[in-house]
Parts: C-alpha cells; structure tokens; sequence
C-alpha cells in the first residue's frame, strides 16, 4: 500500500498536479493551521508542572502566493479550561504591535512554523491545577484572524518535584544538532536544581550527606561508558534532613567537575553526557541528559569587523577574520562561521546561521568556503563576509537602539570532536 501512495503521489506530480497537504488542522481558504500540542493534534496529556512544547503549522494548500499577518508577534497560544475560561496566552506579557508584513510562499515552499512554550503557569505566574484543559493557535493576519484546531490536554499529577541540571557551557545559538562546548582545561561546574512544580508547599526529606548526585558518560549512555560520578571514593553519611519548598520554589546543589575520570586521568576531547540525581522523598527523577563537546579551543586568532554605528533600516557589513598564527599548517573540517546580534541583556535577535539555513533551501549555490575542509597555512588569514539588513530572525525591522555583536566559529582537528571559538563582543548603536 505504501508503494502505491508513493506511485499515485509521484504520478500526481508528473502530471503537474498539486498534491494538498490534510490532517486534523482547520482549513481556511487556500491555507491550513494545524496546532500540535506536545506532538500530538487530537489530545495529549502531561505531568504536572513540565514544558509543554507548542507548535503552530501554516500550510499554503493552493495558489495564493502572498499572505499578510497584521502584527508583531503574528501568533499566539492560549489555553483555556473546559468551561472557556482562559488559563494563558503567550502574549499576555509581551508589547503588540501593529507592524503589517507579508510572506510570500512558492510552490517548493508552502510552509510556516511558530512554535513556543508553556511551563505550566497562568497569566498571573502561578502554577495551574492538574485537570483537563483546551488549547488553540491563532494567527493574525489580514483581513482576518485564523484560529487552529483545538488540542485537549490532560494535566495529572506526576513527581511533586523536578529535579535539571545546568551547566555554564557555551550554547551556539541555532545549532541544534549539540548541546553545548566546553572548553578543555576549565573546571566544569554543574547545579542541581530541585523544584517544587505543584501548586502547592511540599514538605520533603533529603536522604543522605550529600543526598545529591552527578554523573558523566560518554555518548550513548546507557550503553555509553561511565567516566566519572561525584561521589565515587566518598562516604554518603546516613542523615534524613528536613526541607518545605513552596510553590515553585528550588533548593540548588553545586558539584564541580575538574575533567578528569574516578581514576583521576584527565579525560580525552570528545562527546559526554551529563545526568543529575538526588536521594529524596518524596521521590525525584533523575535529570535529562545535557550533553556537550569538551575540547581544546581552535588554535586560531580570531576578530570582528563590525561597524560602531548605523542607522535605522541601514545595511550592515560585517566580517570575520580568522588567522593560523601557528608556524605550521593546519587542517579544519567543517569549518562554520557565525553572526549574532543581541540586545543589552543577550537575548538574541539575529543569527547569521539562522538566516543561511533557511537560505540554502532556495535553489542557489552556497558561497565558496563555507562547507568545506580548510587548510591555513602558517600566517594565513580567512575572510568571511556577511551583511545583516537589520531585520530579526522573524523577518520585522529592529528598533533603534544599542546591541551586542558576535563573531562565532566552529570546526574540528579531529573527527570525533566539535571545536569553536569566539570573539570579543563589540556594541553597535543604532540610532534614527
């Protein structure tokens, strides 16, 4: 059956046929909005107090090739209990704007996402009940709004406690495929965060001194290789200690990791994972995995051409150099530079790599250079040029203001191993 869907597909588009997208979303028109609640369209359900992924599909099904959303942000989320209440809307404390801009779709091209969070908090901040709820997606476009399908979801009550781990590493904005780099040499430190994620005060025990926990393996775990746990050689005393954590409230525990095994052998660059656990009642699950790269910086010099000043809506030339400052070749595999615009306090607003990704979706060649092997030769500089038409990564012109610029770049000496490098941050002042 599967090779005959594929066949009548293949023929339908042979015969220059438009084959339309369906499924559980609302159609309106020549488009489609289709909402996924934690991945799920029809109904789905959750333990209390944990992120609820949100997102918000737009399907272009005909021949419209121009779309217009009203405002900024031109979506939203709002969940709603079963007697219509609402509960939370994403935007509830963010500044609207009535900013038109249109979106043009192609035949190759007929999708747009939005996607966000909830933690499980109303309008007001506070941690909702377990209980049945309704979620919905809009957008906001011109002349009307476009409403998604409802998602049921089924909040019940899961561990009163959660327990995550985090880590300082460097976080390459946009670069899903890792999770992070450290640099190698630097002691790792790591807190354990416990959370109260019900509505209510929890009175617990902590079981143990210390009651806490780390670990770290090698990708692949739990096939992968233990290399080190913190308390490998200690003596865990044997002493129940009393703690009341009020809604939302967190006790933190601080371990750090100075990179080398339980044998206390500096461990190779490489892959590793990170795992929390702690000895409590009632109950907590150990932490999701963080993994991330721990290798040698790039031996390289590095610097930022960026201008100081520039006006509103103003082309911006940016370039990052590199250079081999070693007497000897040197060899890197995929070698990825990186822009990035921030606001005062690093939110994030513009990523060079953001806007190229969805570029290289476009029939056109890439630049030479940048998806490659690079060799340096001693002395050698490398040259990366990019312009930023001061736009964010939604497509909405930024406002006048002062920013943080960013050069990033990524590669590798070895091939198990991600290695990056970044410059120092210079300010930009853009003004009217």
């Amino acid at each position: 059956m599967k090779l005959l869907g594929l066949i009548a597909f293949l023929a339908l588009a042979l015969v220059g046929c438009t084959v339309l997208p369906s499924g559980p979303g609302v159609v309106i028109g020549d488009f489609m909005l289709t909402l996924s609640v934690e991945g799920r369209a029809r109904r789905t359900q959750a333990d209390q107090g944990d992120p609820i992924s949100l997102m918000l599909a737009l399907v272009n099904r005909g021949r419209t090739k121009i779309l217009t959303l009203r405002q900024r942000p031109a979506y939203d989320f709002i969940v709603t209990r079963e007697d219509g209440t609402e509960v939370w809307r994403w935007t509830h404390d963010k500044t609207i704007e009535a900013l038109p801009k249109e979106i043009e779709f192609s035949p190759w091209d007929r999708w747009r996402y939005y996607s966000a969070v909830w933690d499980q908090r109303d309008n007001d901040g506070f941690p909702v009940p377990v209980g049945q709820y309704w979620v919905q997606g809009v957008l906001y476009t011109q002349p009307r709004t476009l409403f998604s399908q409802r998602v049921k979801l089924l909040i019940w009550h899961g561990s009163p406690l959660r327990l995550s781990v985090e880590i300082p590493a460097y976080r390459h904005p946009y670069r899903r495929r890792y999770e992070g780099y450290w640099k190698m040499g630097q002691p790792l430190p790591i807190t354990l965060k416990l959370r109260n994620v019900t509505d209510r005060a929890i009175e617990l025990t902590l079981l143990g001194r210390p009651a806490y926990d780390v670990a770290v393996a090698t990708s692949g775990w739990p096939q992968g290789q233990e290399v080190w746990r913190f308390s490998y050689g200690q003596v865990i005393q044997k002493i129940a200690e009393l703690k009341r954590l009020e809604p939302l409230e967190e006790l933190e525990f601080l371990v750090e990791w100075d990179l080398r095994d339980n044998a206390g052998v500096p461990i190779k660059p490489g892959y590793y994972c990170v795992e929390g656990f702690l000895n409590v009642e009632p109950s907590a699950e150990p932490t999701e995995r963080y993994c991330l790269w721990i290798a040698p910086e790039l031996p390289l010099r590095v610097s930022l051409d960026a201008p100081a000043h520039a006006r509103v809506g103003e082309s911006l030339s940016l370039k990052l150099k590199i250079q081999n400052p070693s007497d000897c070749p040197l060899t890197l595999l995929s070698p990825y530079p990186d822009f990035v615009v921030t606001t005062l306090d690093g939110r994030v607003i513009w990523s060079w790599a953001d806007y190229y990704g969805r570029f290289l979706l476009h029939p056109h060649p890439p630049p030479d250079n940048y998806y490659n092997i690079l060799t340096l030769q001693p002395g050698e500089v490398r040259e990366y040029p990019a312009t930023w038409d001061q736009f964010d990564n939604e497509g909405y012109p930024v406002r006048a203001g002062t920013y943080w610029v960013y050069g990033f770049f990524t590669a590798s000496q070895q091939t198990n191993t991600i290695q990056m490098i970044q410059t120092e941050r210079q300010k930009l002042v853009i003004s009217r």
